[in-house]
């Protein structure tokens, strides 16, 4: 992905807050004994924060288990690889965070700093944009929708591409994923359309925001991976219709607006790449219609050299078939 003057600055800026950040986390530090058992040093009181982080980096290096023992409950042992630094804060009042955690939403324009090690701000944070964004479609209904496209231009000469106007969205009626990003500028985040809905993961990592396509579709690249011939879309909104893999990704790029088979920019519009399918006439249905155009019966895979990679090819831009959407 290209960078920008923007990029740049938002680099600066972030820099200037981990520095303020980081002023900010060692007068704040309380010296500590090592409740850790066994410990050669149990008794030594650690009067410098950086000593006593690097001491605690060799107890849970490569341990599963938490050995920390607490006055009123005993040895903790509880599993928290995932997460050392959130466990000891939430845990047992101890920092042992060698980095203060600085975080910008895009959502909302906002920084936010953790010096305490426990991450609670940011995930409230994240909770209230799950709520405000997501937790109105967060589960499947029983019903299998007919979830038509909006707002997209199919180009008949082809049937290789869709486009729509960056700009734009489902106003609310739908969830959004696919985000705006121009020059490196974000106009609104990216996320992902799987782990939004996981709820085996934490509140931060569901609401991860994207600002980088090419970081972004190489994410989503791990989860299409699983796909298989009888899958749901990831998104609830969207009903419990089962999809073949080739059906999915159909439906991901023109109901969803996600660029999963490839992505180019122009001007206002942004074209998505279909997978591969046959040339055929264009449809005979009024140009109103939302009939969307029959698929591939092929169960050739997606070639993955083409995600996140802008295409060469130049096709005519007349779009002479329009897909009922929402008016501006």
């Amino acid at each position: 992905m290209k960078r920008s003057v923007a990029h740049h600055v938002h680099c600066c800026l972030m820099k200037k807050k981990a520095a303020e950040a980081e002023a900010e986390l060692t007068p704040g530090y309380v010296p500590h004994q090592c409740c850790w058992t066994p410990c050669a040093e149990s008794e030594k009181m650690w009067a410098f924060q950086r000593e006593f982080m690097d001491h605690m980096d060799k107890h849970i290096h490569n341990t599963e288990s938490c050995r920390w023992i607490d006055p009123e409950n005993g040895l903790c042992e509880e599993n928290s690889m995932a997460d050392w630094p959130s466990h000891f804060a939430r845990g047992h009042s101890v920092n042992i965070c060698k980095t203060a955690a600085v975080h910008y939403c895009y959502v909302c324009s906002i920084w936010s700093q953790e010096v305490v090690g426990n991450g609670l701000d940011w995930e409230v944070h994240c909770h209230e944009h799950y709520d405000e964004l997501f937790a109105q479609c967060s589960q499947h209904s029983n019903e299998q929708l007919q979830i038509q496209p909006v707002g997209i231009q199919l180009f008949p000469e082809t049937y290789q591409y869709i486009s729509y106007k960056v700009e734009t969205g489902f106003r609310g009626e739908f969830p959004e994923y696919h985000g705006h990003v121009e020059g490196s500028i974000v106009f609104a985040p990216m996320f992902c359309i799987w782990c939004v809905h996981d709820e085996s993961l934490s509140m931060v990592e569901r609401m991860a925001q994207y600002h980088d396509e090419d970081i972004f579709y190489g994410h989503l690249a791990t989860h299409m991976d699983l796909i298989n011939n009888d899958s749901l879309c990831p998104s609830p909104a969207c009903g419990s219709k089962p999809y073949a893999k080739q059906d999915l990704l159909y439906h991901l790029v023109t109901i969803n607006h996600l660029g999963v088979c490839g992505r180019e920019k122009g001007g206002s519009g942004c074209r998505l790449r279909l997978h591969k399918i046959p040339t055929c006439p264009a449809p005979s249905t009024p140009a109103h219609s939302a009939q969307k155009h029959p698929l591939s019966e092929s169960t050739e895979d997606l070639p993955r050299s083409i995600l996140g990679r802008k295409q060469s090819q130049k096709h005519n831009d007349r779009a002479s078939f329009l897909f009922r959407g929402r008016p501006d």
